[in-house]
């Protein structure tokens, strides 16, 4: 029986970004399950389409579900790099529901926040990676969302807090907790060493460059303007070996009763 990987992300047009986390994600998958074939896809057809423009060939869900298919794969396990189960996840699942009939198997894992236990899970896991200090403030930033699901983002804001971590807040780019809403819960510049800000998000691309870290009206140049002493670190949480094992492990879980 022949199985393969389908690793699905919102994608970037940043090649480095790119190669640092999802490609690191793929990598740990094929590191951990050798005889999978590792298939890629993008859920964002715009950026699909810009790379094709800089003659970079990325699929679309469709394309590395046919793929896999002519490939004569058995098994497709589908594991999903979006932090919560929003309209790009939903698409996913569709395209993915879409070619059930056509293999014997299909196994798809959840996203990163899906349950309140996820969140304090991941409150542990972004902990050992950013060795949280009390002396500084920390702001993660998500991307966010209209969509039912983005009420994660406060679930792990309450999860952050319950683990006693109350200088670590999520703020969303387009949707709330908000940027305001962080600055609301935290200390005057005079009591805090550092803001420390972080994309919440599996690459750091175009958001974490700009609206994170950019020259004028970003996070870091609003933080700064109140007088706190600022420092954005441009790296996505793929580029983590903790985080990336969150995926290896969810791939274990679609596995273990099947294999």
């Amino acid at each position: 029986m022949k199985t393969a990987i389908l690793l699905v992300s919102f994608g970037t047009s940043h090649k480095e970004a790119s190669q640092n986390s999802i490609d690191a994600i793929a990598s740990s998958l094929s590191e951990a399950y050798g005889a999978f074939t590792v298939y890629q896809a993008y859920t964002s057809s715009m950026l699909i389409r810009r790379l094709a423009k800089e003659g970079i060939e990325v699929y679309n869900i469709e394309e590395a579900l046919e793929r896999a298919y002519n490939d004569k794969t058995d098994a497709l396990f589908v594991i999903s790099t979006h932090i919560i189960a929003g309209h790009e996840y939903n698409k996913m699942l569709g395209a993915v529901e879409k070619y059930r009939h056509k293999f014997a198997h299909i196994g798809i894992a959840k996203p990163l926040l899906y349950t309140k236990s996820d969140c304090s899970r991941i409150t542990a896991v972004l902990n050992e990676m950013l060795e949280f200090k009390a002396e500084n403030e920390y702001i993660l930033m998500g991307h966010g969302t209209d969509a039912e699901a983005n009420f994660m983002y406060h679930n792990m804001n309450t999860a952050l807090k319950t683990a006693g971590f109350k200088n670590v807040h999520i703020a969303t780019v387009e949707a709330s907790p908000s940027l305001e809403d962080a600055l609301k819960e935290m200390r005057p510049p005079d009591k805090v060493g550092s803001v420390i800000l972080h994309p919440f998000m599996t690459v750091a691309g175009e958001h974490a460059k700009n609206d994170m870290a950019g020259e004028n009206d970003s996070f870091l140049a609003r933080i700064n303007a109140l007088g706190y002493s600022t420092h954005a670190v441009l790296k996505g949480l793929g580029e983590y070996a903790s985080f990336r094992n969150i995926y290896v492990e969810k791939l274990r879980a679609l596995t273990e009763n099947f294999l």
